[in-house]
């Protein structure tokens, strides 16, 4: 009997420990690896979620200052001259309360009216609207463009001297 008993032996509690162990360890890890990632996607959505709105409030003052445009050139007028061309800028400017560029050019048969709305700091709505003759205006451009930023070229300061000759 005793020989059945030795044959019979389990494999203790120290390879069980290291089991258990190393399960939770590893438990652990990836708890810690969600953790994180639900954290960067936490931040990503609302940077995304920032941009959209401003995106949007871009997007509504541009259908103002457009539906401003279209009603202060009234349907049939003769084309302006270089005054109300000046006058229109300056009237899109403050109706917009500065935050618009706009340009007045002489398209064929019509105005081309170009102004821009900025979305945040490195972006800005560019659109461009023919209105021709008849009043019917027409939507050239209506798109995102990255705002040009004047980078500031410092000269490398690079040495001029020379080389001490070998002894």
């Amino acid at each position: 009997m005793t020989k059945d008993l030795k044959l019979s032996t389990s494999t203790g509690i120290g390879v069980t420990t290291i089991f258990t162990v190393l399960l939770i360890l590893c438990l652990t890890v990836f708890s810690v690896l969600t953790l994180a990632s639900a954290q960067a996607d936490l931040r990503l959505t609302q940077k995304n979620a920032q941009m959209i709105s401003a995106y949007y409030t871009a997007d509504n003052e541009a259908w103002n200052i457009s539906s401003f445009i279209t009603s202060f050139w009234p349907k049939d007028a003769p084309k302006p001259d270089i005054n109300q061309r000046l006058a229109l800028e300056k009237q899109i400017q403050d109706f917009s309360y500065g935050l618009s560029q706009a340009s007045v050019s002489d398209a064929g048969a019509g105005l081309f009216v170009e102004y821009n709305v900025a979305v945040d700091t490195n972006l800005m709505l560019n659109v461009g609207i023919l209105i021709p003759e008849s009043g019917v205006y027409e939507i050239l451009t209506w798109r995102m463009t990255p705002i040009e930023q004047a980078i500031e070229e410092s000269p490398l300061s690079v040495w001029q001297g020379e080389f001490a000759a070998m002894r």
